[in-house]
């Protein structure tokens, strides 16, 4: 018993597809450059935020009083009555 075996062409081939798809062309050097600056900019913005919120900002010297008279309007909100007091 002889059997043969034949190789078919593509063209003759039962396929799914109409033809093979090919691979999208690579961008080009400006694209490239465009892109790592877009992905440079977009880490900054998404960094920057974090950035700014772990150090913190130094706190404005108060005048001198400020204390007492926020002392007397915390007694004043409590009416005299709670122990309402804050030192700076």
């Amino acid at each position: 018993m002889t059997l043969s075996v034949r190789r078919l062409r593509p063209a003759e081939r039962p396929s799914l597809f109409r033809e093979a798809a090919s691979a999208p062309d690579r961008p080009g050097p400006t694209m490239r450059w465009v892109l790592i600056l877009l992905a440079a900019i977009a880490a900054l913005v998404i960094a920057v935020p974090g950035v700014a919120q772990v150090v913190p900002a130094p706190p404005a010297p108060a005048a001198p009083g400020v204390g007492d008279a926020v002392d007397r309007a915390l007694d004043d909100l409590g009416g005299g009555k709670a122990p309402l007091a804050l030192s700076l």
